[in-house]
């Protein structure tokens, strides 16, 4: 097998699938996926949670927190052992660990910046992000979702339409 590169393995895992299959009696709250702690006795859900967009995770009750989706995996079922539970992630979900692998986890992780106040964008949308919430907090669900890709077809921007009640249609840029 080969080497171990986690941020490669947290890149080509997809916490809107993996998080609701390893806990499967929770249930989404805004971009957190709440869920009993299935290592200790926890009767309701509420203490436990993963945020879906950041795979950090905590059990607030225990005092135990994670920042990625291996941490989360190695907790549930490799008894903290990340190593094993890396090598496990790898071989079930098929992550290749190149050469070319390793470069486009560092080219989505690359912040770039104008200015330290300002980000900028990065296109195309880094592989192993989350999918996006079109919701919006005041015009609620979209009417249209335009998806705009580069040559190579990966997801460079989407534009969403929104026809709220009362009000003339709302056109958001979502990146």
């Amino acid at each position: 097998m080969s080497q171990i590169d986690f941020a490669v393995i947290n890149a080509g895992l997809n916490a809107e699938t993996v998080v609701p299959q390893w806990l499967p009696d929770g249930k989404r709250q805004g971009r957190e996926w709440v869920a009993r702690n299935p290592n200790r006795a926890d009767k309701t859900p509420g203490s436990f949670s993963v945020n879906l967009a950041t795979c950090k995770w905590a059990d607030f009750a225990a005092g135990v927190t994670g920042g990625d989706l291996v941490s989360l995996f190695a907790y549930l079922y490799h008894n903290d052992d990340q190593g094993a539970a890396a090598r496990a992630l790898q071989d079930t979900h098929s992550i290749r660990i190149d050469a070319a692998a390793r470069q486009q986890v560092a080219e989505a992780s690359d912040v770039r910046k104008i200015d330290d106040a300002k980000p900028v964008p990065i296109f195309p949308v880094p592989v192993g992000a989350p999918a996006p919430d079109y919701n919006h907090f005041k015009f609620g669900e979209p009417t249209c979702v335009y998806t705009y890709r580069n040559a190579a077809g990966r997801t460079l921007l989407h534009v969403v339409r929104f026809d709220p009640e009362g009000m003339r249609k709302q056109v958001v840029p979502l990146s």
